[in-house]
């Protein structure tokens, strides 16, 4: 995954990549952290993914097929 979730400096958990983390997702529950790692995770990865869509699109290697069935 591209975040996981930690224990930070007030004992607490929140979403981190590296040893930076993200204020709005600070939490009591290691198991809340968790799931917004997993959350933040898969837009991220939606992010790159559209990314590749557009590049893909623009590259004209795919002529008139539709990207999305080589994603599936």
């Amino acid at each position: 995954m591209k975040y996981k979730a930690d224990k930070i400096h007030t004992g607490q958990y929140a979403v981190c990549t590296g040893s930076k983390y993200f204020l709005n997702t600070v939490t009591d529950s290691k198991e809340e952290a968790e799931k917004w790692a997993m959350v933040k995770s898969m837009r991220w990865h939606r992010d790159q993914i559209d990314k590749i869509v557009l590049q893909a699109e623009k590259s004209g290697h795919f002529g008139h097929d539709c990207i999305d069935d080589y994603l599936a």
